[in-house]
C-alpha cells in the first residue's frame, strides 16, 4: 500500500479515537457533575409540653419539608414515610424522639409538614378515647422552619408539641386533635435545667418571656430534675408552679439562654405554703 495512504489511514484512526475520548470525557463529566450536587442533612426531633392526660398517642405517617427554590409541583420532599405511633407525653423533661432523618439537596426549606393518620388516641380521665383530626389537620400540619442546609452543615429541628392546647371537645362530647406545634433549630437554641426540692411537690416549670409562655415541663417527681429544650437565645423568667399546697410557687428572673448551651440553675428550693 502507498506510504501516504497508510499515513492518512493512521491519522484518520487517531482522529476518531481522540473524538471518542473527548465525547466520553464529557459524558462522564456530566454524570459526575450531577452526582456531586451539594447535599446537607436534616434531622427532626419531637418533644412535648406537659398536659394532664394519661397518654396522647400520635399516629405519624409521613414527614415532609418544602424547598423554597423548587416549583410548586415538586416543592414538598418526603424525609420520612415510616409510620410510627408515639406517646408524646413521654417526650417531656429533656426527652425527645427522632421522627425523621434524611439527606437533602442544599437550599432553604421554609416549612415542615407532619402527616397524621386516623389512629390518634388519648387517655382522658382513665378512659382511652379516639381523637378525630380537625379539618385543618387532615391533610397535614404545617410548621414554619425557615432552615438553610448545605454540604458543610447539618440541621436539627426541635418540634415542640403543645399537648394541652392541641385537644378540644365538641358539643357531642368527642375530642378533636388540632396539633399546635412550633419549631426551633437546635443550633440556634439552648436548654435550661435544674432540680426542684422537694421533688414530691408536683411542680410545673414555665419558661416565660414577658406574659408569654415559651415552653414548659414537669419536674421529675422522684429526683426533682427538670430540663426544658429548644429555647431561643435570650433572657427569660422561670415560674415554678407547685400542685402541693404545702409549698408555694416561686420565680427565678433574668435567666440567660445561649445557643448550643445548657443553662444550669442548680437547686430551686420551693418556699413553704401559707
Amino acid at each position: 500500500m502507498n506510504t501516504r495512504l497508510i499515513t492518512k489511514h493512521r491519522l484518520f484512526h487517531s482522529l476518531i479515537v481522540l473524538m471518542l475520548s473527548v465525547a466520553l470525557a464529557g459524558f462522564y463529566g456530566c454524570n459526575n457533575s450531577n452526582n456531586s450536587t451539594p447535599k446537607g442533612h436534616m434531622q427532626v426531633k419531637l418533644h412535648d409540653a406537659p398536659a394532664l392526660y394519661g397518654s396522647l398517642q400520635l399516629d405519624i405517617q409521613k414527614v415532609e419539608v418544602k424547598n423554597s427554590a423548587t416549583s410548586s409541583d415538586n416543592a414538598w420532599v418526603t424525609i420520612s414515610d415510616k409510620p410510627m405511633t408515639i406517646n408524646v407525653l413521654d417526650l417531656t423533661n429533656g426527652n425527645a424522639k427522632i421522627i425523621a432523618s434524611s439527606n437533602l439537596k442544599a437550599g432553604t426549606y421554609t416549612k415542615l409538614r407532619l402527616v397524621l393518620g386516623s389512629n390518634n388516641k388519648i387517655n382522658f380521665n382513665g378512659t382511652m378515647m379516639d381523637l378525630k383530626l380537625s379539618s385543618s389537620a387532615q391533610n397535614g400540619v404545617d410548621v414554619d422552619i425557615n432552615t438553610k442546609i448545605d454540604g458543610q452543615n447539618s440541621a436539627t429541628l426541635l418540634l415542640d408539641f403543645d399537648a394541652a392546647r392541641s385537644i378540644s371537645s365538641t358539643l357531642t362530647g368527642s375530642l378533636t386533635l388540632n396539633p399546635q406545634i412550633s419549631a426551633n433549630q437546635q443550633s440556634k437554641s439552648g436548654d435550661i435545667s435544674g432540680t426542684i426540692k422537694p421533688a414530691s411537690a408536683l411542680t410545673v416549670v414555665y419558661v416565660k418571656s414577658g406574659s408569654d409562655t415559651v415552653s414548659s415541663t414537669f419536674a421529675d417527681t422522684t429526683s426533682g430534675a427538670f430540663k426544658v429544650m429548644g429555647i431561643s437565645q435570650g433572657n427569660y423568667d422561670l415560674n415554678f408552679h407547685t400542685m402541693d399546697s404545702a409549698y408555694s410557687d416561686t420565680t427565678v428572673s433574668g435567666v440567660s439562654v445561649n445557643a448550643k448551651q445548657e443553662t444550669k440553675l442548680g437547686v430551686i428550693a420551693l418556699p413553704s405554703g401559707m
